[in-house]
């Protein structure tokens, strides 16, 4: 059986997907600076070389080797801008995450559903590639928001900065995911923060929507903690700097940390969501 392949078509195709992949690794890295250039170039260099492998009917080991690491660090290169070797080979696992994500979703179109069947039997798979791409174009942004969330994550420690009226106190926070604790009463994620350094910037409790809530821990049992609703909390991470108003915190009486390494430990709904009805809004300087 023979093909009949179009080379400028088989090009522009490839530097099609090839550009989206880089569109979505951009988004994830927060490459701002020549960004369009980047994204072209990188494309431009993944769909040149599969054309000529294509064209030349290029196959071995050595084109192999080529084809699955030299060429996609390069690209990584080219849109990253990065020297160290690291943050190269971090930039080829963002490209295979889209590329194996895009390319599953072309093969269950092409060969589960009834377009598919369609365009097969009409002979025309390039109508595929627009389908297919328009169908990616919703995931590409959830999965960017959802690996964005982890990245920032990562980051165990961050810079806080408390806000009371005009009171501002900075201190160092802890992000941990295993912070459940919510308020029952108003329904919202809160912090937890040392009553020692609460005091600083707190006036009258009362005023600050003092009230207690119920709470378990290690080693306790249950209890009841008591809760606070500060002016503002302004976290600074890598992915930029989050702004959340009227947060609420339980003041606790001991030390969070034995080493004294941190004063606050954030609830990971802070960077997450925001509750409308209670205007706790979630803001970032970075958009």
């Amino acid at each position: 059986m023979e093909y009949e392949i179009y080379l400028d078509m088989f090009f522009l195709v490839n530097f099609y997907m090839d550009y989206m992949i880089m569109w979505a690794v951009t988004k994830i890295l927060k490459i701002t600076q020549h960004v369009y250039i980047r994204r072209i170039g990188a494309a431009a260099v993944g769909a040149l070389y599969a054309t000529l492998i294509i064209a030349f009917r290029l196959n071995g080991a050595v084109w192999k080797i080529m084809t699955y690491a030299v060429i996609v660090l390069l690209m990584s290169f080219i849109l990253t801008g990065k020297k160290k070797i690291r943050q190269i080979i971090g930039g080829a696992g963002l490209i295979y995450l889209f590329a194996i994500t895009l390319g599953g979703i072309l093969h269950v179109i092409y060969y589960y559903t009834f377009a598919g069947f369609a365009l097969r039997g009409q002979g025309v798979s390039w109508v595929l590639v627009g389908v297919g791409g328009v169908m990616f174009a919703p995931l590409l942004q959830s999965m960017i928001k959802s690996i964005s969330k982890r990245l920032y994550l990562k980051e165990t420690r961050t810079v806080a900065i408390l806000e009371n009226k005009d009171k501002k106190i900075k201190l160092m926070a802890l992000l941990d995911t295993g912070n459940s604790l919510y308020d029952p009463i108003f329904n919202v994620p809160v912090n937890l923060i040392e009553s020692e350094a609460a005091r600083k910037i707190m006036e009258d409790g009362m005023g600050m929507g003092y009230h207690l809530i119920p709470f378990a821990s290690v080693g306790n049992e249950s209890g009841l903690i008591p809760v606070v609703q500060f002016t503002g909390l302004t976290i600074h991470t890598s992915g930029g700097e989050f702004h959340i108003d009227k947060p609420w915190f339980a003041l606790y009486s001991g030390r969070l940390s034995g080493k004294e390494e941190y004063n606050i430990i954030l609830h990971p709904e802070m960077l997450h969501k925001s509750n409308k009805e209670d205007n706790n809004v979630f803001k970032s300087n970075d958009a």
